[in-house]
Formats: structure tokens, sequence, C-alpha cells
């Protein structure tokens, strides 16, 4: 499992090199876009020329669950397997090393190994990643993670978002436990998602939703679109232009006046959602 034979001495460091190359070698010459499409050609040749290449069957594993940009398996070795299809890493791979840097460094007693490359059930291009499987007793309270984040050298920006200078982290998940015991006032009221360009130079939006109504609003062209998702859970048929739901509409363009205005005048000036000529593919805190 921990690949001796292999000739690569360190993986996850080796391909973390090489996708910085292969970006500072396209420099500005390329768009963004291609950088992953060229880092994954020379990853692959990578594992092609040092027998890096999984299977499933050979781990053997049991799959255990599939969320965001991960395929995960547990063996009797205590230790998880995870395929990573590097989705998250958006048009750069190199985001992805810094990610799992960050990971090992705070969070060094699960560190992530990377043993080889696989293909995942959808013959997605994937990292193979180890980690020990820790079975907790509970899960943390919302202090007691405060508190561990503070003890690293984070400061707090929200109940589940920290910063240091190097890094931004966001905590996944909250506790249930007030919302179950009624107090619904320390929840906000919608979840926001966003999109970054990818397979269309238009198609970079943001949007909020309480489950019921859905807001979208493209940072390229200014257009605004809204879905009565329990009447449309298919998002068919746009209402922003509807007499009815103009209300709603003014109602959803303020809560995103409100979520985008701390990331500056860029996105929002004079009260008023601002387009961009160029997508964003970090966060406002992502290290310079």
């Amino acid at each position: 499992m921990d690949r001796a034979y292999s000739p690569i001495n360190s993986i996850l460091e080796q391909a973390a090199c090489i996708v910085r190359r292969e970006k500072e070698a396209a420099g500005t010459l390329e768009p963004t876009e291609s950088y992953k499409r060229r880092q994954i050609e020379e990853l692959i040749s990578f594992a092609n020329s040092n027998n890096l290449w999984i299977t499933v069957q050979e781990l053997n594993v049991e799959f255990l669950s599939k969320g965001g940009e991960n395929e995960v398996y547990t063996s009797d070795a205590d230790i998880v397997v995870k395929l990573n299809n590097f989705e998250y890493a958006g048009d750069d791979l190199e985001n992805f090393f810094i990610r799992i840097s960050a990971h090992n460094k705070f969070f060094s007693n699960v560190p992530y190994q990377m043993i080889g490359f696989a293909y995942n059930s959808l013959h997605e291009f994937c990292a193979v990643l180890i980690q020990p499987h820790i079975q907790a007793e509970r899960e943390a309270t919302e202090d007691e993670i405060v508190e561990y984040m503070e003890a690293l050298g984070f400061e707090m920006d929200y109940i589940d978002e920290f910063h240091n200078e190097e890094y931004e982290i966001v905590v996944d998940g909250r506790s249930l436990l007030k919302l179950i015991q009624g107090q619904q006032e320390q929840w906000r009221p919608y979840i926001d998602m966003e999109h970054a360009t990818c397979y269309s130079d238009d198609n970079y939006w943001a949007a909020l939703t309480d489950g019921k109504i859905k807001y979208i609003w493209n940072f390229h062209n200014g257009s605004e679109q809204l879905f009565d998702l329990r009447e449309d859970p298919g998002e068919t048929h746009n209402l922003s232009e509807d007499a009815a739901y103009q209300n709603k509409l003014s109602e959803l363009r303020k809560m995103m006046v409100e979520h985008l205005s701390e990331r500056g005048d860029s996105f929002v000036k004079d009260g008023k959602l601002m387009t961009l000529d160029t997508t964003l593919l970090y966060s406002p805190n992502f290290p310079k």
C-alpha cells in the first residue's frame, strides 16, 4: 500500500513540482483554462514513466462514499483511500497541492500521502490519496473548533471560516443542535453557490437559495435568473421579469449585495452589483 517499489521517493512533492513547472513554462502565453489540461497530460506521462498507476481492485478496499471531488474507500488496515479528481483545483492543479500541503501542515495526525494515480468510476483522472482512518466518539463542538484553530494561529472571520497570513480555511459543517432546538436566528437564511468559467466564458455566476427560491447573478454579463424550486425544480422557467416575483427578486438581490460586498468595489459599488471583465479563480484571501 505504501508503494515502496516505486522509484519515486515522494510522489506528492514530485507531482507538485511537475504542475508548478508546467504553469511556469506556460506563463502568460496561454489562458489559465489550458493549465489544467496540460498539467494533467504531464502527470499522466509521469505516471506512465514511473509505474504509478493503481486500480481499486489491487488495493483490496471497499467503497464507502462519493461526494465533491472524492471517491472514498476503506480497508482493514485502518486507512481511507481517496480518488481525487482535482475538481476543486479549478483551472490550475497547483491549487490542489497547496491544499494538501496546508492540510498536512496543520492536521499532521491525519496526513495525506499520495501513492499514485488512477481513473475513477467515471473514468476521470485522479490522484490516489491515503490517510489514517479515525473514528471519533463524537463531533467537535463549534467552541472546540474555534479554540483549536486559534491555537494553530488562525483568526476567525465567521463561525466556520478562519485565516492567517498564509491560508484561508473553511471548516466544513456546523452542529445541527441549535437548529433542532429552534434557534433558527443563528442560521443564515440561504446557502450560497459559485461557479467559475470552464466550459463557457459566460458561465461565471453566484447564487443564493433557501431551498424554495433560487437567485443567480452572472458576473460577466450582469444577467439575473430567479427560479421557484417548488414549482420548477429543473430551473427551466426564469421568473426574473415576472411581475409577481419582483419583491422576491429585489430581496435576494439585496442579499447578494450583502454577500459580495466584503470583496470590494469590483464586486459591489454604491450598493449595486458590478460586472467583471475577468474571472476570479481564487478567493479574496488566497495568498499572493
